[in-house]
């Protein structure tokens, strides 16, 4: 995956009946030409979630839309 893919990144908030609380995602929205193709990242599934979101929109600076 490279800076240059990714066209947004929208926040999310899940309440699941599958795992004990809440937990956040977000989901990264790739620029495709038929503008469906996203990858959805859990923070069930990497703890270190808001690290990385910050790392990767720090490091990408103006390339990529954070929406909220």
């Amino acid at each position: 995956l490279f800076f240059s893919e990714i066209a947004a990144i929208e926040p999310l908030l899940v309440n699941s009946l599958f795992v004990k609380g809440k937990y956040y995602g977000y989901d990264i929205q790739l620029k495709d030409k038929s503008g469906q193709a996203s990858i959805l990242l859990k923070s069930s599934d990497i703890p270190e979630l808001g690290a990385l979101i910050d790392k990767l929109a720090e490091t990408a600076g103006a390339e990529i839309v954070e929406r909220a």
